[in-house]
């Protein structure tokens, strides 16, 4: 069955494989998440507030809802990402012109 993920602050989970995992509602705030991939991964409605995505992939991510705001989108790969144009906090997010689209 579907369950929430929650994260501690500052929990880092470097260059970790989400391609394909279904992470709705997860709170991720404040994790470190860079070099992460997440192609075609679920992550409608989670929240990735304050968390660094430094060069993560979302290629085929659906993001529909995901909390962006105050996030590190340096070098995020955004392109291809599902739902981006619902996503929210996107205008608070850090470095999001460094990231690609």
């Amino acid at each position: 069955g579907e369950r929430d993920a929650a994260t501690n602050s500052r929990n880092h989970l470097i260059a970790c494989d989400f391609s394909g995992a279904i992470l709705r509602r997860a709170d991720l705030t404040l994790a470190i998440l860079t070099h992460a991939r997440f192609l075609g991964a679920d992550l409608e409605g989670a929240n990735l507030s304050r968390t660094d995505l430094s060069n993560v992939d979302f290629t085929g991510a659906i993001v529909i809802g995901v909390d962006f705001t105050g996030a590190d989108l340096d070098g995020a790969r955004l392109g291809g990402a599902i739902g981006l144009d619902r996503a929210v906090g996107l205008d608070r997010a850090v470095n999001l012109d460094r990231a690609r689209r």
